[in-house]
């Protein structure tokens, strides 16, 4: 599991504008939207089969590429949407956050993105259910993933799947978003744009976890249950507190916590990433 951010459900629309250098986030609110921490929030599908049956619903394409960083990486597709197309747009990459994978941007982001004439892609970072750790780190008993395995399964996942040239626009949410920084920082290819969606910092949630210890304690001790302890998982209130909108139906938040369960197992090693 890799971390929290609020604000950033399917009313939130990520507006990638290049600069001088290449790279600008621009975040924007949708002035309806009470969303929370999840790119899933409020949707169209039903609750039966959860967030993959969503996934399928919406139309985005899964799949597994074998990358030379030594995973099968997992990821989910959908083209522009026909007539729609245009050579000056883009493929957009999302990387997603805490108890999540790829099917979470299929549902809202992938398709809005895909009307407005960009190719969209998805992956599910190294350590989820989709994306498994490589086998000898799993007989290893390894556990956690380090940053540089994520952001090094990012740039072999663009070299491998997207267009050959492609100037991708990097959207990462919650601790996606501190993997897009560092690869922002890092990495030497080049991109069209990037957003930091409710991101965390390059410092980590500590400090933001601690601040709320002060001032808002019930909110901080539920973050702490839903995200150390993995109750986002299992506890119905925890996990429509930290990650969706008041009016979504319980049944659906359900079906979202059966993959959060799938998704979580193995964990950021956060005290080194924080460093790096």
């Amino acid at each position: 599991c890799s971390g929290f951010g609020f604000g950033a459900g399917a009313g939130w629309r990520a507006s990638l504008r290049p600069t001088r250098t290449g790279v600008a986030p621009s975040v924007i609110p949708a002035a309806a939207s009470r969303s929370r921490g999840s790119p899933l929030a409020a949707g169209s599908a039903g609750p039966r089969g959860g967030a993959r049956w969503a996934c399928s619903a919406a139309g985005a394409e899964k799949a597994s590429v074998e990358l030379g960083t030594g995973v099968s990486m997992e990821y989910f597709s959908l083209p522009a949407a026909a007539g729609s197309a245009s050579a000056a747009k883009p493929p957009v990459l999302f990387v997603h956050g805490s108890f999540h994978s790829g099917w979470c941007w299929a549902e809202h982001f992938m398709p809005y993105f895909s009307q407005r004439g960009f190719d969209t892609f998805s992956v599910s970072l190294r350590g989820t259910n989709g994306t498994p750790l490589p086998a000898a780190d799993a007989a290893a008993g390894v556990n956690k993933v380090q940053l540089d395995e994520h952001t090094a399964d990012i740039g072999a996942f663009i070299d491998k799947v997207l267009p050959g040239g492609s100037k991708p626009a990097l959207i990462g949410h919650s601790f996606g978003g501190m993997y897009a920084q560092k690869f922002v920082e890092n990495d030497v290819r080049p991109l069209s744009a990037a957003a930091f969606v409710c991101s965390v910092p390059p410092s980590g949630n500590s400090g933001i976890v601690g601040r709320y210890f002060m001032t808002k304690p019930g909110l901080a001790v539920d973050i702490t249950r839903g995200l150390v302890f993995k109750q986002a998982g299992t506890n119905l209130r925890i996990a429509r507190r930290l990650f969706f909108s008041d009016g979504l139906p319980d049944e659906k938040i359900q079906g979202y916590m059966q993959e959060f369960q799938k998704d979580c197992l193995v964990v950021l090693d956060v005290p080194k990433a924080t460093k790096e």
